[in-house]
C-alpha cells in the first residue's frame, strides 16, 4: 500500500468504521473508570472546541468585529449608533459602470447617492444618474 492510499484510508471515516471506534473507546474507558455520562461529557467537550477550531481556521477574522473603518468611522458610530443602522442605498446605483454596494460606502457617500432624486446626465450623455 503506498503512502497515499494510507492516508486516505486513515482519513475515510465510514459510519461503521466511526461506530467501531466508539465502542472501543467505551470499553476502554469503562476499564479505566469512566463512566458514561462522563465520556459522554469529555466528548461533546472536544467536540465542541474541535469545531471551534474548525471555525476559526476557516473564519480567522475577528468575530467580535465593532464594524469600524475607513467606511464605518467612530464619528459614523457615533452618528448612526450600531453599524446595522448605516443608511442603505434607496435603488441600484452605478458609478462609472460599477455597482455600488453599501459595505463598500461611507455613510455620506450613500447619503448623497439617495439625495439624487431624477435622472441626470451631463457631458452629452457620458455620466448619467
Amino acid at each position: 500500500m503506498s503512502k497515499d492510499e494510507i492516508k486516505q484510508q486513515s482519513t475515510d471515516v465510514t459510519e461503521d468504521r466511526l461506530l467501531q471506534i466508539l465502542e472501543k473507546l467505551t470499553e476502554t474507558s469503562q476499564a479505566h473508570g469512566l463512566s458514561n455520562s462522563q465520556l459522554e461529557t469529555l466528548l461533546t467537550k472536544v467536540g465542541l472546541s474541535s469545531a471551534d477550531a474548525m471555525r476559526l481556521s476557516l473564519r480567522p477574522e475577528n468575530q467580535d468585529h465593532p464594524h469600524i473603518s475607513a467606511f464605518f468611522t467612530e464619528a459614523t458610530r457615533l452618528k448612526y449608533g450600531e453599524y446595522t443602522n448605516k443608511p442603505t442605498l434607496r435603488r441600484r446605483t452605478y458609478f462609472v459602470g460599477i455597482e455600488e454596494k453599501d459595505d463598500r460606502l461611507t455613510a455620506a457617500e450613500i447619503e448623497a447617492y439617495n439625495r439624487i432624486e431624477r435622472t441626470c446626465d451631463c457631458r452629452n450623455g457620458k455620466w448619467k444618474t
